[in-house]
């Protein structure tokens, strides 16, 4: 995820709109990993809002279909997570 945040940052340079995009789903991320100390569940829940803030804030077709195909990455990467989350066995940061 640090890593695909960097990219995006560097695109939120060149590409207008883009930097709301990503503040916006940076605050997702703070507000559930706040809230649940999961770092997991923050990545998700930031991941699956990232193509809901490109619709929302009318990037182009390509930046939607791309956020859709990160999202999808972000989900199967955290899938063994989320199965812990699940059965109750994924422990809070702190």
């Amino acid at each position: 995820m640090a890593v695909t945040l960097g990219v995006l940052l560097g695109l939120a340079v060149k590409i207008a709109g883009l930097r709301i995009v990503l503040g916006s789903s940076i605050i997702i991320w703070l507000i559930v990993f706040t809230v649940t100390r999961i770092v997991s569940i923050a990545s998700v829940m930031s991941g699956i809002s990232l193509p809901i803030f490109m619709l929302l804030f009318k990037q182009s077709h390509t930046l939607i279909f791309l956020s859709i195909l990160l999202c999808l990455l972000v989900i199967l990467r955290h899938k063994s997570n989320l199965k812990r989350v699940l059965q109750g066995k994924e422990r809070p940061l702190f």
